[in-house]
C-alpha cells in the first residue's frame, strides 16, 4: 500500500484495513505535525463560527433563514477540516 489516501472503491475488508493503516500513521506523526494540525482545525473551526455569527446576524434574513443558511456555513469549517486533513479530536 504505497498511497495512504486515494479516491477508489474497496471492499468493506480493504477499507477496514486502510483506516487502520491510517490511524497508526496519525498517532506516529511527530509532536509538532499534530499540533500544527491541531491549530489547523481550529482555525477552520473558527472560521466556521464566525461565518455562524455573521450570517445569523443579518438583520434582513427571516429566522429560520438566518439558521439555516448559519448551519450550512458552520459545516464549511467541519468540510475544511475534514479536506485538510487536521486534527480534530
Amino acid at each position: 500500500m504505497s498511497e495512504i489516501f486515494g479516491f477508489d472503491a474497496y471492499a468493506p475488508r480493504e477499507i477496514a484495513q486502510r483506516i487502520d493503516a491510517i490511524g497508526v500513521t496519525k498517532a506516529r506523526l511527530p509532536l509538532r505535525a499534530m499540533f500544527m494540525l491541531s491549530l489547523l482545525a481550529g482555525a477552520f473551526i473558527g472560521l466556521g463560527s464566525m461565518m455562524f455569527v455573521l450570517v445569523t446576524a443579518d438583520a434582513s434574513l427571516s429566522f429560520a433563514t438566518a439558521r439555516l443558511l448559519g448551519g450550512l456555513v458552520f459545516s464549511l469549517g467541519l468540510l475544511l477540516v475534514t479536506i485538510a486533513g487536521a486534527e480534530l479530536f
